[in-house]
């Protein structure tokens, strides 16, 4: 929230009672945030018929298709990331969304390469997005990152790192 506001913009947080569509008249983007592991969320969303369906995997959900339908900008950070995917490592057994095809992989562990990953890597480009516009490719950006994500459809792979393996680093 402080970041959005630091940059110009009006952060607007969403209720669960809200219309996504709404959200997606009136937004320039929608920001979907990270927080603790894939599963806290999804867990129960396997077991929906004893536990019911958390009202915030609900709610992404339902923005993310309205920011899509829209044409709008959507940034996943860290778990707003993954659980845009169809699973993770992180949670075996536990089904992401499923609105991208991929899945997120525990980085190898490998000779020489900490894991988790804190650090600063460069970016290549592969596909052109908006969020790195004007942001020279190879410049490095900062990690702290157990796990990747590998996209099934390299076509949406807007920026890539290199850390034991080939990590999507934003699509």
């Amino acid at each position: 929230v402080h970041a959005v506001g630091a940059a110009g913009g009006a952060p607007v947080l969403c209720a669960e009672d809200d219309s996504a569509e709404d959200y997606a008249a009136v937004c320039d983007g929608l920001i979907l945030t990270g927080s603790f592991s894939y599963c806290p969320r999804l867990e129960l969303k396997d077991r929906l018929e004893r536990v019911g369906q958390p009202a915030r995997v609900i709610l992404d959900k339902k923005l993310f298709q309205a920011f899509k339908d829209a044409g709008k900008p959507i940034l996943g950070i860290c778990l707003g990331l993954q659980l845009l995917f169809e699973k993770s490592e992180e949670s075996p057994g536990v089904a992401g969304l499923g609105l991208l095809r991929g899945e997120i992989l525990r980085l190898p562990e490998l000779p020489g390469l900490k894991v988790p990953h804190i650090g600063w890597n460069s970016l290549k480009y592969p596909n052109p997005g908006r969020l790195f516009r004007g942001i020279p490719e190879d410049s490095y950006v900062y990690f702290v990152h157990s796990y990747y994500l590998k996209a099934q459809d390299e076509g949406i792979v807007t920026a890539t790192t290199e850390y034991g393996t080939l990590v999507h680093a934003s699509v």
